[in-house]
């Protein structure tokens, strides 16, 4: 697997932070 597994997770991090962010925006009262 030629991926490098650090940068992917820390992509996923941020972008899971911002769409959690980002729901907590939407749905919050």
């Amino acid at each position: 697997m030629a991926v490098d597994s650090r940068g992917m997770y820390e992509a996923i991090r941020k972008v899971y932070k911002a769409t959690r962010l980002a729901d907590e925006l939407w749905n919050g009262d």
